[in-house]
C-alpha cells in the first residue's frame, strides 16, 4: 500500500507487484499491509486469486479514531473498503494489525470492528495470524 515516506516509489507499493511474487513462489505466504490501500480492488483481487496472500488492516487511521465519526468522515472510503472486504470473501485471510504507535490500540481495534463481523472476530484478531505466521504458535502459550 501507500508509503508515508515521499522517497517510497509508489509503483513497489502497488498490490500487482505482490501477484508476480505469489504466482511464482505458491508456497510462500504473502501479506498486502493496509489492504493495499489506497488499491483496494486491487488488493482484494490478488488476494481472492492467490490463496498464499492475506491482506491486514493497518494503517488505515491515526490518533484516537472514533469509529462512528470515522465512517461518517470516511463515508466513500469505508463503502468502498466494505464493499472489497464483502468481494474478498476470505476471512480466513484478513488480519488486523494497528500500525502502532501511530495509533491507540484500543480505538484502533474497535474501528476495526465495525468492519468486520462479529462471527469473524476469533480469525481476524488472532487465528488467521497463526496461519500466516506459523512460527507464531511457539510463541504463544495456550
Amino acid at each position: 500500500g501507500d508509503t508515508a515516506n515521499p522517497a517510497g516509489r509508489l509503483k513497489f507499493s502497488h498490490p500487482l507487484t505482490v501477484d508476480e511474487v505469489a504466482v511464482r513462489y505458491p508456497q510462500l505466504r504473502l501479506v498486502l499491509c493496509h489492504f493495499g490501500n489506497p488499491w483496494l480492488i486491487d488488493a482484494a483481487e490478488v488476494a481472492k486469486k492467490n490463496p498464499n496472500v492475506y491482506v491486514e488492516l493497518s494503517g488505515l487511521a491515526v490518533g484516537v479514531p472514533d469509529p462512528a465519526a470515522f465512517r461518517s468522515r470516511y463515508k466513500g472510503y469505508v463503502e468502498q473498503l466494505e464493499s472489497w472486504l464483502c468481494y474478498l470473501d476470505r476471512w480466513d485471510h484478513v488480519l488486523y494489525g494497528s500500525d502502532w504507535p501511530l495509533v491507540n490500540l484500543h480505538a484502533y481495534i474497535a474501528l476495526i470492528q465495525s468492519f468486520v463481523p462479529q462471527s469473524e472476530w476469533g480469525r481476524v484478531f488472532y487465528k488467521n495470524a497463526l496461519s500466516a505466521y506459523p512460527r507464531l504458535k511457539n510463541l504463544i502459550r495456550h
